[in-house]
């Protein structure tokens, strides 16, 4: 067992997602709401999901999930590939008490990305997802992290391929160009 709770922010946030990565739902008694002060979450370059950068005076809201099994680490560190690891972390409960937690960080990236949004991934990007961790988190046990990094990258390009050719799709149907929309010729 470990040693802390665990911290979550990002994709795990999402309960489809979470399940999807744990094998099975979590009791709604094992999760807390928290915060986690200084950081921001940015979209990981090339990807969809978030990582935390250092900003004095934001707040990251996420959660706390309590009784954690081996297990259920493990799942979570083969999701998370090798652009994370565990670390510790000070999270605000939502009473205002701190706890020593356990979180996935990434390594610092210098990359200049946008803020992330749970909402606007949801809507956006979760129905291709939720796609991709099935197939993903079916690896889990079959092969290596570096292994299934690799499915997971080709994962990505397709998905990469189905929105350009639905995007594409789109501005067929609609017959718009960038010659009909005069705030993309400026």
């Amino acid at each position: 067992m470990q040693p802390h709770p665990l911290f979550i922010y990002g994709s795990l946030l999402d309960k489809d997602i979470l399940s999807c990565v744990l094998g099975r739902k979590i009791d709604p008694d094992m999760v807390c709401p928290a915060r986690l002060a200084d950081f921001a979450t940015h979209t990981y370059p090339n990807e969809s999901f978030p990582l935390l950068k250092s900003s004095p005076g934001s707040f990251v809201s996420g959660e706390v999930i309590y009784s954690l099994s081996d297990t259920d680490f493990d799942r979570i560190n083969f999701y998370e590939g090798d652009e994370y690891g565990f670390g510790e972390l000070q999270a605000e409960l939502a009473d205002g008490s701190l706890i020593t937690a356990i979180y996935n960080r990434s390594e610092p990236i210098e990359a200049n990305t946008p803020e992330w949004n749970l909402t606007c991934w949801q809507r956006d990007e979760k129905p291709r997802f939720i796609g991709m961790c099935q197939r993903y988190m079916a690896l889990y046990g079959t092969m290596t992290i570096d292994e299934a990094d690799a499915v997971w990258q080709q994962l990505v390009k397709d998905n990469q391929a189905e929105k350009s050719q639905a995007t594409d799709t789109a501005v067929l149907e609609t017959g718009n160009t960038s010659e009909d929309r005069p705030e993309d010729s400026l």
